[in-house]
Parts: structure tokens; sequence; C-alpha cells
């Protein structure tokens, strides 16, 4: 279901849920509501997932609903990230990293001589 309509049809499922346990006369508290939501979530909402469950304080339905829009929103703009854009996003990092090593190499040598010392 979520992969085929999104986020905002599965919140709006849940809540239709919610609402039928409250006339049955049983109340879901934030913590079991959260677990159950994020359980039912596809493999790729995986670090998400952890994200949410690894904090102390039960996450309220609706900063829940927001987050997951946001991260819905995140994943969609991956996926629709071709593999050359990946790639060269990849290869722009590899080389950031290598200057980056390079001009804190050690063993660069400075002619100690040249250098002039303001303080007094």
């Amino acid at each position: 279901m979520l992969r085929e309509y999104g986020i905002a049809s599965y919140f709006m499922r849940i809540h239709e849920i919610e609402d039928q346990l409250q006339d049955l006369g049983e109340v879901m508290f934030d913590r079991e509501m959260t677990t159950n939501i994020l359980n039912a979530l596809l493999k790729e909402w995986a670090y998400f997932n952890s994200s949410i469950n690894g904090k102390k304080e039960a996450t309220p339905f609706q900063d829940l609903w927001s987050l997951c829009k946001i991260e819905e929103s995140r994943l969609k703009a991956k996926s629709n990230m071709g593999v050359g854009e990946q790639n060269q996003a990849y290869a722009t990092m590899t080389r950031r990293k290598g200057k980056f090593q390079k001009s804190i190499s050690p063993k660069k040598k400075r002619d100690m001589a040249k250098i002039q010392c303001y303080r007094e």
C-alpha cells in the first residue's frame, strides 16, 4: 500500500483504524502507535525507522506524520536521481576527500626559514 499510494494514504488508513479502535473502547498510546506504524514501513525506510525507535520519548502521531512526509520526499528524490548523477556525486566526494587528505599530509616539508613570526 505504501509503495503504491504513498505515505499520506497510509496515514489516512492508520487514522481510520485508530478511530475504529477508539469506537470499540481501545486506546493506543503514542509509543504503541509509533511502533506499529514503523514496523509496517518498507525496507528502504530502515534508517528512518531506527532513528525514530531510538528516541527515549514516544513520537506523537502528528509529529510522526510530518517526519514521514519529509522522509518520503527524501526517498523519492534519491530514487529519481539517476545512476550517473549518483556516480558523479560519489566521484566529487572522493576527489574532495583526496585533496583534503593531501593538504594535511605530514610528509610535506616546509622551509621554516621563510616563515616570519609577527607575535611579540
